[in-house]
């Protein structure tokens, strides 16, 4: 089964901690209603409020829209690698360049 915009954006609620429809609409000032209406999977596509959807929950447009790129609860993790492996390389080059005063 495909996952429809809905779904991705009660992912990315959570992920958000995010905990209503009403949280969300006071968040990004979309009326109550149609953000209701997109969490039913009534709107298929909500073009005009995509950026500020995608702000409000700290995602990309592209994974909101598509679920292209990577998922919020896969994220943090994605981030915390990467930070990790920046210093680490850091790390490296902190002893190299002492070695280097040293000589």
């Amino acid at each position: 089964m495909e996952e429809h915009i809905s779904d991705r954006i009660k992912i990315a609620m959570d992920a958000s901690h995010i905990t209503s429809v009403p949280e969300l609409a006071k968040i990004t000032g979309i009326p109550k209603s149609y953000l209701y209406q997109l969490n039913k999977g009534d709107i298929d596509t909500p073009h005009k409020h995509i950026k500020t959807l995608s702000e409000a929950l700290n995602v990309s447009s592209q994974w909101l829209m598509k679920g292209v790129g990577i998922p919020p609860e896969e994220e943090k993790a994605f981030l915390a690698e990467e930070i990790a492996t920046i210093d680490k390389r850091l790390s490296n080059i902190e002893q190299m360049l002492k070695q280097l005063l040293k000589s």
